[in-house]
């Protein structure tokens, strides 16, 4: 099993067994389960797990930031009632190789706020996100491709 995926299940065992699910606890846990997996230095000493554990966190951070600002501009436009919203639907064609990146691509974007997954192609290739706010088609593929997926599939490398 991945060194990641392990850390990842002794983190979630962690909230489990505090009986507390939040981000801070989480992040106690994945502290805990690195620390537990230093027991193994052919694991956490690895150049490669160190660099999915910065790869996750950057992941992380990036989404907190992405939701974050989205918010904003929903709360914006809820609160501007005269500002001219221009929804719209756009293609993105996809980099990501696997059912599990396929999967928690469209899960990122549609927890951000002002973007749902609507489709993906049956073959994995585009995905349909409904944009509350566009400016143009270019600029959401530009942020979905070099945001979220370019730091979700270095994760997954």
């Amino acid at each position: 099993m991945r060194p990641l995926l392990i850390n990842i299940l002794l983190a979630a065992t962690w909230c489990a067994a505090s009986g507390t699910l939040s981000t801070g606890n989480f992040i106690v846990g994945f502290l805990v389960g690195y620390a537990i997996l230093s027991a193994q230095p052919e694991i956490t000493q690895s150049r490669a797990y160190r660099k999915k554990v910065y790869y996750a966190i950057a992941f992380f951070l990036y989404f907190v930031k992405e939701v974050i600002v989205g918010a904003l501009d929903v709360a914006g436009a809820t609160l501007w009632p005269f500002r001219k919203l221009r929804p719209g639907i756009v293609a993105v064609p996809l980099d990501t190789r696997s059912v599990a990146e396929h999967t928690l691509l469209a899960n990122a974007v549609t927890l951000t706020p002002g973007t749902m997954s609507i489709d993906l192609s049956p073959d994995g290739r585009i995905l349909y996100v409904h944009v509350l706010d566009m400016e143009s088609p270019e600029t959401v593929r530009r942020d979905i491709k070099e945001g979220l997926e370019a730091r979700l599939m270095r994760l997954f490398d």
